[in-house]
């Protein structure tokens, strides 16, 4: 019986690269019973990443891995915004510490506890209904350390980022100076995607940090097509009203650096 035990994690293992993870549920599909995945662990055979969560011995769970195996069993859920920004050489800021880990999915998901187990850092998950239309474009898989995960391209990730301009989230002066960093985009993904958007905050403030930040891209744009609301939109508390945007910015950008929404 020991025999056969030792061949199925055999089997397993002959398909398991170093530093992924494998969820229980995986598992079960290869016969692998829940009692069974105990006795491995016994073993040191396997090793718990977090509850319903296995690692070879000797691995480390990084949020790369976790994520590639949530992508994997087909979680609709992917890197975006300042994340993904960042990840993709338009970061702003040195930070100290780390950094949290901006993910995006539809409406009502949920990640499961097993990935949030998984990972150390601050995680945040933004609901991505306001590009519910778009939930496929403007997204490419990018391996990050090695692995491979889902995450939005810059011109997605531009839009998420400024959505989540809040406390606590997203300052809106790094959201500034990174989106200043945005010097060249895939005008025909971008124009489809500022017309297809439905967060008006976000539209605004990409049109006006775009046009601040003097892209040459940002005069091709087909603002036209753009819908851009009615009504101001006073998000800052004693800020100036940009008239053209109609919506409220920091009197002075750099005056204070954790000027937010």
């Amino acid at each position: 019986m020991k025999g056969h035990n030792s061949e199925k994690l055999r089997q397993a293992l002959s398909k398991w690269p170093a530093g992924e993870l494998r969820t229980a549920a995986s598992l079960r599909t290869q016969g692998i019973s829940k009692s069974l995945l105990h006795y491995y662990v016994q073993q040191h055979w396997l090793e718990l990443a977090a509850r319903g969560l296995y690692r070879r011995p000797g691995d480390v769970a990084t949020w790369q891995a976790a994520l590639n195996t949530l992508q994997g069993e087909g979680a609709p859920v992917h890197v975006g915004g300042l994340s993904a920004l960042e990840l993709q050489g338009y970061g702003h800021y040195i930070h100290m510490g780390g950094r949290p880990l901006f993910l995006y999915g539809p409406p009502h998901f949920r990640l499961p506890t097993w990935f949030r187990g998984a990972i150390k850092g601050e995680v945040h998950l933004i609901s991505a209904g306001f590009l519910a239309g778009l939930m496929q474009e403007g997204l490419h898989g990018m391996p990050v350390e090695g692995v491979q995960v889902i995450m939005s391209l810059p011109e997605r990730a531009a839009l998420e980022m400024l959505y989540a301009v809040h406390p606590g989230k997203v300052g809106f002066t790094e959201a500034f100076d990174v989106l200043g960093g945005l010097v060249a985009v895939r005008l025909e993904l971008m124009q489809a995607l500022l017309e297809r958007c439905t967060s008006v905050k976000a539209k605004r403030l990409f049109l006006y940090c775009a046009r601040e930040a003097g892209h040459k891209w940002y005069s091709k744009l087909d603002r036209g097509r753009i819908g851009l609301g009615t009504g101001k939109r006073v998000l800052i508390k004693g800020g100036r009203l940009d008239k053209e945007f109609l919506l409220t910015v920091p009197v002075n950008l750099y005056a204070n650096m954790e000027a937010i929404f």
